[in-house]
């Protein structure tokens, strides 16, 4: 059972030890735009949450149908996370968005 002790380059993670290069640092993207420090902007931020609810695996999914379950079952809790959401977000979520 030595062998599985070490597994060799193949069990990397890719991740390198070293710091974000200088670009990054700089906070420019490959168009040369202005990173605005590390935030997402509207736009990348509903693309980050259409990936992860649509391609996600087994998990997020499960996790997801569980969480809205939930939700519907609980009238009271849904319409609290409602009202914290249009505390959070006023004006930000409407059906032109959606659309």
């Amino acid at each position: 059972m030595d062998g599985d002790r070490d597994r060799g380059p193949h069990w990397s993670t890719g991740l390198s030890s070293q710091g974000p290069n200088e670009e990054w640092k700089e906070g420019e993207d490959e168009q040369g735009s202005q990173d605005h420090e590390g935030f997402l902007s509207d736009v990348e931020i509903m693309a980050q949450s259409i990936i992860f609810i649509f391609g996600g695996y087994e998990t997020t999914s499960s996790t997801l149908a569980f969480a809205l379950y939930l939700l519907a079952i609980q009238p009271d809790i849904q319409k609290k996370l409602q009202e914290e959401i249009d505390v959070a977000l006023p004006n930000k979520v409407n059906g032109q968005c959606l659309d």
